[in-house]
């Protein structure tokens, strides 16, 4: 038998998405928070961390309502894992409880609706988009337009893509231009910083084969 849900009595909807270090949740709030601003609602958003230096399972509660709301509470409305560990949140998780997931995966007694973020983001091109599928999956749920999400994304990264872009090549050609003009420079970058400066490169390989000026620059490596 097919387990309903029924949120009509409720004057307000808890939403908990929960995942491991770098599987992109806070994004998921950043985004949903601020489409469902814009729609008319009232947003109070809160983040758990697990008391480690890095990794673990970390959590994030989105409390949505048409009238004001301003403090966390102890309950789960619709809960959506991207990860398979819900130790952590099983005391908040009731009978009432919506859980959409990898059924096989989490490690939970409760009725889960089995649905997979990851399988659904590699079929639209990248198993890594999985938050996005997971907000675009919320505004559904809320009865409201995923193409919303759509719209905004599209405004907010190709700007951002851009700008980074230009810095990057700004950073090499600044110390391209300080030596030689006689100067000592010197760049540092990570990841996928120094793949932006390839469009600097050239002229920097050029350079320094044909007037000896170096161009020292530091990759780290984050992590």
């Amino acid at each position: 038998m097919t387990k309903t849900y029924d949120f009509s009595d409720y004057a307000d909807m808890i939403i908990v998405l929960s995942g491991a270090a770098g599987q992109g949740i806070k994004t998921v709030e950043q985004v949903l928070t601020r489409l469902l601003k814009k729609q008319g609602f009232n947003v109070f958003s809160c983040k758990e961390y697990m008391s480690r230096v890095r990794g673990g399972v970390n959590s994030i509660q989105i409390r949505i309502s048409p009238q004001r709301v301003d403090a966390w509470v102890d309950r789960i409305d619709i809960l959506l894992p991207l990860c398979s560990d819900l130790s952590r949140l099983d005391h908040r998780i009731s009978s009432k409880t919506m859980i959409i997931g990898e059924k096989n995966k989490i490690t939970t007694q409760r009725p889960v609706i089995d649905f997979s973020f990851q399988a659904v983001a590699a079929a639209a091109g990248n198993k890594r988009y999985s938050n996005t599928v997971a907000s675009s999956l919320i505004l559904s749920l809320l009865g409201l337009d995923p193409f919303l999400l759509d719209t905004y994304l599209r405004k907010k990264f190709a700007k951002k893509s851009q700008k980074t872009i230009d810095e990057n090549i700004a950073a090499m050609n600044m110390v391209l231009g300080a030596w030689y003009a006689g100067a000592r420079g010197f760049a540092t970058t990570s990841g996928g910083g120094f793949a932006l400066m390839g469009e600097a490169m050239s002229p920097a390989g050029c350079s320094c084969r044909k007037n000896g000026e170096p161009f020292p620059d530091g990759y780290c490596r984050r992590g």
